[in-house]
């Protein structure tokens, strides 16, 4: 169970990135950071616009994503609380070492 939602968190973090990568690559816009004095009156300006398919494909993408996140950190959460399985089987090698002793 651990490695699927090790997996969960991989496709999700694809996703997204696919998402923003998408968003970003496909916008046309400006940003602007302007540093000041006294730092209250600093600010960072972005204007983004995205235009087409890429809009539908990015915020799917991030979407997707983004609840995949959701449903990774639910599992990790639950994972933790759930006890982990004793093996079925005894290991023979361990019972030879005893017996070899004892002869």
């Amino acid at each position: 169970m651990k490695n699927t939602v090790g997996r969960l968190w991989i496709i999700a973090v694809a996703l997204i990135s696919g998402g923003l990568w998408t968003l970003f690559h496909y916008c046309t816009g400006t940003t602007g950071f302007n540093f000041s004095w006294p730092v209250d009156s600093s600010k960072f300006n972005m204007d983004m616009t995205v235009i087409g398919t890429a809009v539908w494909i990015g915020a799917l993408l991030l979407a997707i994503g983004l609840l995949i996140v959701a449903l990774a950190l639910a599992l990790t959460i639950v994972m933790q609380f759930v006890p982990e399985r004793a093996p079925s089987y005894e290991d023979p090698s361990a019972r030879r070492g005893i017996l070899s002793l004892t002869e």
